[in-house]
């Protein structure tokens, strides 16, 4: 996944720039569902934040299907990912 098509809106959101009818209410209950159903306080099976990073930096397609697994099924990494776009969008946009 390459994070330069994502942007934060104005209500500090993180969806893609490009999405369809519908899709922020589906995104937005998934991550209703992903924090009542799999929030993992205790990080059990949880990629390093390198990976994440490397994810977020990606440019081709990011090949680590185990991390892309557990990120659809972790709230605290799929939070990690989102704050590391944050920065990484905040530290483009201040250069």
């Amino acid at each position: 996944m390459n994070w330069e098509q994502f942007k934060t809106g104005t209500d500090g959101s993180d969806l893609p720039s490009d999405v369809e009818p519908g899709e922020p209410e589906l995104l937005k209950a998934f991550d209703q569902w992903i924090h009542t159903a799999h929030s993992n306080p205790q990080r059990k099976g949880c990629p390093r934040k390198s990976v994440l990073i490397a994810l977020a930096l990606a440019r081709e397609k990011f090949e680590d299907e185990y991390t892309l697994t557990h990120i659809g099924q972790c709230a605290a990494c799929l939070d990690d990912l989102k704050q590391i776009k944050r920065e990484l969008t905040a530290a483009g946009s201040s250069r």
